[in-house]
């Protein structure tokens, strides 16, 4: 606990101006070193020399004067100071086990603050307890539906396909909310032995006979050894992020990650986050046009692999202060040359992911045919904290974005098959052993004049660490024609908005005629995709597997 405080304390000080704090960071580096005595020789030259100190500068001077000499008067002068400034009753086990405060930890004084302290945690974690219990409560929230039910799911099977295609897109038999403008605690199976807990807001004016526009947030900050609820507090932290959307009365879906499952270097925690929007599609009547996906920091990093990896059940996709590079794979810029946009909001003032060489990036590619839409706006990394009225104006934007799932032309590049899919076209399989096509080429860093050195946690330098497969279609006219390179086997989803089953379908791979054919819908393989998905915009009629060796 103490190294955390002691680490954010002095990372905040990194904004100011260096000789303005620059005793302070000594002492920063003397208490470290365990050198007590300098720490407070130096603490107080800083404070003589009217420098700003915070309330575990202080403290963290009362621990050293204690640890040279026992110098308790002193030692108890700095604490008071401290705890004047803020007395945080969230370490209070840290102040209650402290070994270096020997020298009063025994005083009157000090028993009487620690005891205030308590009192102030246990307050808290009962309110929080009561918040728990309020959001896992089963009878405020839609636990099952028709769309859960396998006796409903029995009874579509036994319908033709007509009737299927008739039905589905305007299924809206979901049971009303027990409770509106609340937020739910819902589960998610990852695995046989695992579940990962996520939340869901239910808009104040929800009608389950209507579609409604969904957000999915994904927090910062995911290095996090914990995925507890109670450490997520909504209301005091993120809640600016939410004023509105809630105001467009919007479903929220708020992932929750941890250092072991992080949306920057685990593809599974994209494929959990997908999973529970299919979840919540199940028990809530969501518009399956109008998905969002967004978040700050991390999670708007998070938010830009979506827009450039799994983008197929999204609208569009936004991110604060966010870093635009993939962590674990290629970041395949090109991808956002399809009929979706990425809109992101930088602090012009960030000092963790600056804005100047991310806005320089964006401008750029922008040029290159680059649907990225970039907005500089005055503020740190905590802009949509400090600021959330400047913010709001994107989620309007948000709003305007409809899916379009069935462009005729569409193209895709990925280094691995797991992201394969693109709307009506997926790469089933690679063969990065192949030379690439002519045209299978990428924007480089060095085209657009970017490096990584914004972004010290980064790991990688290069954007495309990895070979990948791409592909360019189009489909006209019951045509399709598709240039492929590095692919092994492709997969092509038959809808009913880009192929008339009553004529021949051909599919051209490199100009060789791969399918000529009339399809047949196939009932079997509607119901299994729309179970899958809950998508009932995106109705799959028939697949059809390409094997191009």
């Amino acid at each position: 606990m103490k190294k955390i405080i002691f680490g954010i304390i002095f990372v905040s000080i990194i904004s100011l101006p260096v000789f303005a704090q620059k005793l302070k960071m000594e002492a920063s580096g003397y208490y470290q070193k365990k050198d007590y005595c300098k720490m407070v020789e130096t603490i107080e030259k800083s404070i003589a020399a009217n420098e700003t100190q915070d309330n575990y500068s202080y403290y963290y001077a009362a621990q050293s004067a204690c640890q040279c000499g026992n110098q308790t008067e002193k030692a108890v002068d700095f604490y008071k100071k401290g705890f004047a400034i803020s007395m945080d009753w969230s370490a209070y086990d840290f102040f209650a086990n402290d070994n270096l405060n020997n020298c009063f930890n025994q005083t009157d004084d000090w028993k009487k603050a620690l005891a205030q302290m308590k009192e102030q945690k246990d307050a808290y974690e009962l309110k929080l307890q009561t918040h728990l219990d309020n959001l896992s409560d089963k009878t405020k929230k839609v636990n099952e539906s028709p769309l859960t039910d396998k006796s409903f799911l029995e009874k579509l099977a036994a319908k033709d396909v007509k009737n299927l295609l008739k039905n589905l897109p305007n299924f809206n038999d979901f049971p009303n909310a027990p409770v509106t403008d609340h937020w739910a605690l819902y589960n998610y199976k990852i695995s046989e032995t695992q579940e990962i807990p996520y939340l869901v807001y239910i808009p104040k004016n929800y009608n389950p006979k209507q579609k409604t526009p969904l957000y999915i947030f994904l927090h910062g900050a995911v290095g996090r050894i914990s995925l507890a609820v109670k450490d997520i507090e909504l209301t005091t932290h993120e809640g600016s992020f939410f004023e509105q959307p809630i105001k467009q009365n919007a479903f929220i879906i708020y992932p929750m990650a941890n250092k072991n499952l992080n949306w920057l270097y685990h593809q599974k925690a994209f494929e959990m986050i997908i999973g529970e929007l299919r979840q919540v599609k199940s028990l809530y009547n969501i518009d399956d046009d109008r998905v969002y996906i967004g978040g700050h920091s991390n999670g708007g990093s998070g938010a830009f692999w979506f827009a450039l990896n799994m983008p197929t059940e999204i609208a569009a996709f936004s991110g604060f202060n966010f870093n635009p590079i993939c962590y674990f794979c290629n970041t395949t810029f090109s991808n956002l040359k399809n009929n979706y946009t990425f809109f992101g909001v930088s602090g012009t003032e960030d000092s963790i992911f600056g804005y100047k060489p991310i806005n320089e990036l964006a401008e750029k590619l922008k040029t290159q045919g680059i649907n990225w839409t970039n907005y500089g706006l005055k503020g740190n990394h905590d802009l949509p904290y400090k600021n959330p009225n400047d913010i709001k104006f994107l989620y309007d934007t948000l709003q305007k974005q409809t899916r379009n799932p069935f462009p005729k032309k569409l193209q895709w590049e990925t280094d691995s098959a797991q992201n394969g899919r693109i709307y009506w076209l997926e790469i089933s399989q690679l063969d990065t052993s192949k030379m690439k096509e002519s045209w299978h080429v990428s924007p480089e860093p060095s085209a657009v004049n970017f490096t990584s050195s914004f972004a010290p946690d980064t790991k990688q330098t290069d954007f495309y660490p990895r070979k990948s497969g791409a592909v360019m279609a189009e489909i006209d006219n019951n045509v399709v024609k598709i240039k492929a390179s590095c692919v092994k086997e492709l997969t092509f989803y038959v809808v009913p908005q880009l192929v008339n089953l009553n004529k021949p379908l051909k599919i051209y791979v490199n100009d060789k005629l791969f399918f000529n054919s009339k399809v047949k819908a196939d009932k079997n393989v509607l119901l299994e995709e729309f179970i899958k998905t809950k998508d009932r915009s995106f109705l799959v009629l028939n697949k059809i597997n390409l094997k191009l060796d």
